[in-house]
């Protein structure tokens, strides 16, 4: 089984910079799209993108392989979580979504899920994630 996660800080930037100092100031929202990743454009968007990393489960989502990014973005190293539960590093909040998913996942034997979650850092920060497994 294999996922691959977004950070969803690359979606988002914050501008908060003023040109001139304004006595009124209207509120402004601006937003610009990118495509996110879902089961059917998966391969064709992960391929070479930094901002993407991958990793390899066992079915009772047990880390088999991880990629050189996982490292850069969660600070593990391989070793680190290889034979660990991904249960292990999910934000508790999660656990019920991610637990059905991975059911329907397990029962199905064919396709992908997508979730929206926190995987716990090793400095103990937890970072938002779109993922496809």
């Amino acid at each position: 089984m294999e996922g691959r996660y977004l950070h969803t800080s690359d979606y988002y930037t914050t501008y908060q910079s003023l040109s001139a100092p304004l006595s009124h100031i209207q509120p402004l929202f601006a937003a610009y799209c990118e495509m996110l990743i879902n089961p059917e454009n998966v391969e064709t968007l992960s391929a070479g993108n930094t901002s993407i990393f991958c990793t390899i489960h066992s079915m009772d989502l047990k880390f088999v392989h991880v990629d050189h990014m996982t490292a850069h973005y969660l600070g593990y190293k391989n070793e680190e979580v290889i034979d660990k539960s991904w249960y292990q590093f999910l934000h508790p909040d999660h656990l019920f979504e991610v637990a059905y998913k991975h059911r329907i996942l397990s029962q199905r034997k064919d396709g992908a899920v997508m979730c929206l979650l926190r995987l716990q850092m090793k400095n103990c920060s937890w970072l938002w994630l779109h993922t496809v497994f």
